[in-house]
């Protein structure tokens, strides 16, 4: 199994059409009240801002955002309601850090290209979306975010998702828990490949990183287990890891010099 193109990141930058100061939203809807994921303390200072919303209240019949350009009006109404989500928590992020709100662009690779400025990651599962953005004066040259329902992997695809230390890891781990940690593994390894590709432009497969969990603490680090770019063996990539709202939140910020491997 490999990663796919991160439909959360791309690595272009260009400005697309202003978008109003309304949300994108037409008539009297609005981005929801509630933001779902209730983002750690630790977070604040990291000059990355991230917002969420649930799908459910996202309509693309009654947003500006079905008129931009890479709006999918072909997909399915779910993928639709989807993309609009998604770039409504782009929106209320670029807001927060006192941008004024562009249209995401959509690349060859149906990646996300942001505003000049801007570096950022969309995720979303089949109830909530979320965007994280920075700006890049801030020192952040990446993102990678990926939410995941908080329930256990199939026992099918542990194999093919976990290297064989991870495996090792979680057989010492309570039976009663080992699908839910394969989960958080998962989630830990898509964001650190939506953090990576847009500075590589590297396709690669899960046995590609190695994940370190320290769930106490909030934090994994995921190491190159192979040189993938500017990527040595043994580089990491650091993140943030936490439940919210019965998902899984997994988030890494590149700064802009990697972590190197431990001497």
């Amino acid at each position: 199994m490999r990663f796919s193109p991160p439909v959360g990141r791309g690595s272009g930058e260009r400005n697309g059409p202003a978008l109003s100061p309304a949300l994108l939203i037409r008539g009297d809807q609005r981005l929801p009240l509630q933001d779902p994921l209730v983002v750690p303390s630790n977070l604040v200072k990291t000059g990355v801002v991230l917002r969420s919303c649930f799908l459910r209240d996202c309509d693309p019949a009654r947003s500006e955002i079905a008129d931009q350009a890479g709006f999918p009006r072909h997909a399915t109404a779910i993928r639709q309601r989807e993309f609009t989500a998604g770039r409504i928590c782009a929106a209320a992020a670029m807001r927060e850090l006192e941008y004024a709100a562009h249209a995401v662009d959509v690349a060859r690779d149906r990646s996300p290209v942001w505003p000049v400025g801007l570096v950022g990651s969309i995720s979303h599962t089949s109830e909530l979306a979320a965007a994280a953005v920075a700006r890049t004066t801030s020192g952040v040259r990446a993102i990678g975010l990926d939410l995941e329902h908080a329930s256990a992997l199939e026992d099918d695809l542990i194999d093919e998702i976990c290297v064989p230390r991870e495996r090792e890891w979680l057989a010492g781990q309570p039976a009663q828990r080992r699908g839910v940690l394969a989960k958080v593994i998962f989630c830990a390894k898509e964001a650190a490949y939506k953090c990576q590709y847009p500075l590589t432009g590297e396709m690669f497969g899960f046995e590609t990183f190695g994940i370190d969990l320290s769930l106490d603490r909030g934090l994994f680090s995921a190491r190159f287990l192979h040189a993938v770019g500017n990527f040595g063996r043994g580089d990491r990539l650091d993140g943030h890891i936490w439940i919210a709202a019965n998902h899984f939140v997994a988030l890494v910020i590149s700064a802009q010099i990697p972590a190197m491997a431990d001497a």
